[in-house]
């Protein structure tokens, strides 16, 4: 089964969540790579920690 990573970065506004959808990745290591490159931009240094990266499998129809 093939997988792909997800990066997201979630915060709160106004007691709403708010997601921001970053990506999707072939590997854990690229999406952790994606995380260091935003991790200094304006609208993520404040909340960073609230990024993070899922793990989803893939299948496929036969």
């Amino acid at each position: 089964m093939e997988q792909i990573h997800l990066v997201q970065h979630s915060y709160e506004v106004a007691d709403f969540d708010e997601v921001k959808y970053i990506g999707a990745y072939s590997s854990e290591k690229r999406a952790k790579e994606a995380v260091e490159r935003i991790m200094h931009l304006s609208g993520f240094k404040e909340t960073l920690i609230n990024s993070y990266v899922a793990q989803l499998c893939l299948e496929r129809l036969q």
